[in-house]
């Protein structure tokens, strides 16, 4: 049984065993509203939302962060830390340079992206968590939790579904972050959990592979929603905070973590940091994998590596 509703830029789902959706489904509808409650506090093209509110006023003062969106800021600042600076919620400025913010990419000069640069990074922002106050320390600074936004949500519904009993579900915001609880009861779901198919982000009807989800979440990023071409040459919406510039090498991340906020944020951050430091990071947080799709030897061709924890959960087509 599905439920679903749109928020956030995409279609969020809960799915439920047919057996359970009678006891379940009130439960199913109650998290998608929450869904819904949530993006009004963390959207930030609603100019009333909690995070609009925060980007316009923090750099007059400390502000007062609320209780649902302080551990986004929290969790952004330390991830930002641990992966010296790969991940970064402050790069809005450097998304909406490159014409991605809209979906008009343009190619800007490098005197836009070095002056863009100049207010992009978390040490811009000062986190009081005494107080639970935000300031931004340099004026231009803006904020942005598209890379762990839909992540959080799902974590939010996830408490909320088993505070009600519910103990088998998929939950997934627009088959980028995706969680699994418990089982699927089906004849069809191999292994014991959620299968999900990993495909080629540039030809959905090839399959790489599978992850069966349980008790886990995963996150993934690409560039196949967002690029533009201009002389040949392909940009991706995916940028790395330090250089402002769009990042190459990957063609997809996706992180397998045990949470979904982490999941969506590490794909994020992987992506970024390229095959060898994530393995380094991953050996660091054994809890955490990736699973890299990188150009092939040939066109069309692609090679998958399969990294830390997530190995648990892959299965290889043959």
């Amino acid at each position: 049984m599905r439920f679903e509703r749109p928020a956030m830029g995409c279609q969020f789902e809960v799915l439920l065993n047919a057996d359970q959706a009678k006891e379940a489904s009130e439960s199913a509808l109650e998290a998608l509203e929450l869904v819904e409650f949530l993006e009004g506090k963390l959207s930030l093209y609603r100019n009333d939302s909690d995070l609009c509110r925060l980007n316009r006023r923090a750099a007059t003062g400390p502000q007062v962060v609320d209780e649902d969106v302080w551990p986004l800021l929290a969790f952004a600042e330390q991830l930002y830390r641990e992966t010296e600076g790969a991940f970064d919620i402050t790069m809005s400025p450097l998304s909406r340079l490159w014409g991605f913010h809209r979906r008009e990419g343009r190619l800007p000069t490098d005197r836009e992206i070095t002056e863009t640069l100049e207010r992009v990074g978390m040490h811009h922002v000062r986190l009081d968590p005494d107080n639970r106050t935000v300031e931004f320390l340099t004026p231009g600074v803006e904020l942005s939790f598209a890379a762990l936004g839909k992540g959080y949500a799902l974590d939010k519904c996830d408490m909320l579904l088993a505070s009600m009993g519910c103990r088998n579900y998929l939950l997934h915001g627009g088959y980028s972050s995706i969680l699994g609880r418990g089982r699927r009861l089906a004849a069809a779901s191999p292994g014991d959990g959620w299968s999900i198919a990993l495909r080629d982000p540039d030809r959905a009807e090839c399959r790489l592979g599978r992850l069966i989800l349980r008790d886990v979440a995963v996150g993934t990023s690409g560039l196949a929603n967002q690029s533009f071409v201009h002389r040949g040459r392909r940009y991706g919406h995916l940028l790395d905070p330090r250089t402002g510039r769009p990042v190459e090498g990957l063609v997809s991340v996706t992180a397998v973590a045990p949470d979904a906020m982490r999941a969506d944020a590490l794909s994020t951050a992987f992506f970024v940091l390229g095959p060898e430091r994530t393995a380094a990071y991953c050996a660091e947080h054994p809890d955490v994998g990736a699973v890299l799709v990188l150009p092939g030897g040939g066109p069309g061709r692609r090679e998958v590596e399969v990294i830390g924890a997530a190995s648990r959960y892959w299965i290889e087509d043959e």
